[in-house]
């Protein structure tokens, strides 16, 4: 608390005012209309192609999801209110029979209510309305409880408004996938304009083909990853520089305070955005307003991570420590493990404009004088976001794991931003042209995912992850043959320790290890579940080729092989107890069969 009102008066008079918007905007036209959807087509034809698909079990999916509602219960509950740590489904829906009157008593409530009597006395005495908000927060925040805080809450609170009408159609999953697809669109079409001054233009477009045609990062802005929101934000940062120079620092130093209040990693870029700003060269006016941004932007995180690391709560995983490493032993298998992923992440064309964009980004060190020293900084950024989980020993098992290179992508590619500001229209149109030729396969690759069957994404993050199954597909063949009645749920095997019931698919499971292959009384409608090795884990599909460390898990590949070599005789079974038994084959494999006694 004293550390809140200490920050808060240091900003409140090295920087009482700041404007964010831009003092111009450039006139809206169709072309801009065209530059914008040309950009983000990939990404929003991959998501209506994959509006209701299956779930991805495995990694932290079932976790953001779950960590978005409990974040939006909270909110929506009276302030004071004891912690419901696990809400349940049906707690939501009793929240959501009252949304009115609980509206009226929430948190969310008095949020807004400090907002405007801070934004009412702010205009008349800043004194008073700096007292009257240090004063509330504080206050407030001795009256709760901190413990959702393994990932700071900016991403899920950006979610919230889709929250409900996810629930409400039985797809949990996509009030984050809505909002991570809404991203760049916002970035083009609303904070660009606002912040910046420019529309969808010939200067971004290359920059954005880049990053929104990349078949990985399209992967992860239609997911519930919370990446998406702190990598939009860290594109108008760095955009504000190359546009403003250091003029731009400012307000960009706040755009990287809201990313690392979504993703904490990119704490690291904000002492170089700070010095983007050549405090050295300012006036002293100009520079306590630099340094009282720098420290508005860092304050919000620095309160995180001290909360995060002193939860005493029972259960809660919450502190997670930097251990910094090299790795054991030789380091070829690291190399040849890093080239690998990249070889799954890159096509041919999109790893050679990467390799331009870097080219780009020393050239603008020369071409480009003006801004010679923010593309230093930014430079610098890319490096050490790269650098950090190649150094951090616990990150060492997912070396090249993409989700870990995303955030360092926008800035290590500033300089072909740079390029379409130095070169002016013609520049930057045979930018956008080479960009548009060289990652067209991949945004293709993309596309032709989404179209594909669903085991098709199997293990296209990692090496456990992620897994996905065609129940729901299943269970609407069966809803429409009548093969199931209304309300019946599917009992299942659990072919992985990461299953867990999801809202909006009828299916239970059983015991991991478990077979459930004959039909009852008792059960109705039986499932059969089988993981189908692809993508990285394509190669060790044949019995025995799960060498060294970068391999399956080894505590759970042994469950889905007992799981497939158990398949013959469980469907067998299934013919003979169950009415009827539907089978899905994907990519050549039977990866799910259901059974039901009608």
């Amino acid at each position: 608390a004293v550390l809140d009102v200490l920050i808060m008066a240091v900003v409140a008079f090295t920087a009482p005012d700041l404007r964010l918007g831009a003092p111009r905007r450039d006139r809206f036209t169709s072309l801009n209309v065209l530059i914008g959807l040309v950009i983000v087509a990939p990404l929003l034809v991959t998501f209506a192609l994959g509006v209701n698909r299956d779930f991805p079990f495995s990694g932290d999916h079932y976790f953001h999801v779950g960590q978005a509602y409990r974040i939006a219960f909270w909110w929506l509950s009276p302030p004071g209110s004891a912690v419901v740590r696990v809400p349940t489904f049906d707690d939501v829906r009793m929240l959501m029979k009252h949304a009115v009157s609980a509206a009226l008593l929430a948190r969310v409530a008095l949020l807004a209510i400090l907002i405007v009597v801070t934004m009412m006395v702010y205009r008349r005495h800043r004194l008073w309305a700096l007292v009257i908000a240090t004063a509330a927060a504080v206050a407030w925040g001795l009256c709760e409880q901190t413990i959702f805080v393994r990932y700071p809450a900016g991403g899920y609170m950006l979610a919230m408004p889709f929250l409900g009408p996810a629930f409400l159609v039985g797809n949990v999953e996509l009030a984050g996938r809505l909002a991570n697809v809404l991203a760049p669109v916002l970035w083009l079409f609303a904070l660009r304009p606002w912040l910046i001054g420019r529309w969808p233009d010939l200067c971004v477009l290359a920059f954005g083909v880049l990053l929104f045609w990349h078949q990985d990062v399209i992967y992860y802005f239609d997911s519930v990853y919370v990446e998406p929101w702190a990598i939009v934000f860290c594109l108008l940062a760095i955009e504000l520089l190359i546009d403003r120079g250091a003029h731009g620092a400012p307000v960009a130093c706040l755009l990287i305070g809201a990313a690392a209040l979504v993703k904490e990693p990119l704490i690291f870029a904000l002492p170089f955005v700070w010095l983007a700003g050549a405090p050295w060269r300012l006036a002293a006016r100009a520079f306590w307003r630099l340094c009282g941004c720098g420290l508005a932007a860092g304050a919000p995180f620095l309160l995180y991570y001290v909360a995060r690391n002193n939860v005493a709560a029972d259960g809660v995983e919450a502190t997670r420590g930097f251990h910094f490493g090299l790795p054991d032993g030789p380091l070829a298998p690291y190399l040849q493990e890093f080239a690998q992923r990249l070889m799954a992440s890159f096509t041919t064309g999109s790893a050679t404009l990467y390799a331009v964009a870097l080219v780009l980004l020393l050239a603008m060190l020369v071409r480009f004088a003006s801004r010679r020293w923010q593309i230093v900084c930014l430079s610098m950024t890319g490096v050490l976001l790269v650098t950090f989980f190649i150094v951090e020993r616990d990150s060492l098992s997912w070396l090249g794991y993409f989700r870990f290179l995303l955030p360092s992508l926008p800035f290590l590619a500033a300089g072909l931003l740079a390029f379409g500001y130095a070169m002016g229209a013609k520049g930057a149109l045979a930018a956008a042209a080479l960009a548009l030729v060289l990652q067209a396969p991949s945004a293709a690759g993309a596309i032709v995912r989404a179209a594909a069957p669903v085991t098709d994404l199997n293990f296209i993050e990692n090496y456990d992850a992620a897994i996905f199954f065609p129940m729901k597909s299943l269970i609407a063949e069966a809803r429409v043959k009548g093969l199931l009645a209304p309300g019946t749920t599917v009992l299942a095997n659990a072919p992985d320790t990461s299953m867990r019931a999801i809202p909006g698919i009828p299916v239970s499971y059983a015991a991991p290890g478990e077979a459930v292959c004959v039909c009852g009384p008792e059960r109705p409608a039986v499932m059969g579940l089988y993981i189908r090795y692809g993508n990285l884990a394509a190669r060790f599909a044949a019995p025995g080729t799960n060498p060294g460390r970068f391999g399956l898990p080894v505590d759970r590949e042994p469950l889905w092989r007992q799981t497939t070599a158990g398949r013959d005789a469980c469907v067998a079974a299934m013919r003979r107890s169950c009415g009827t038994v539907l089978e899905r084959v994907e990519g050549g494999e039977l990866v799910a069969v259901l059974g039901t006694a009608r």
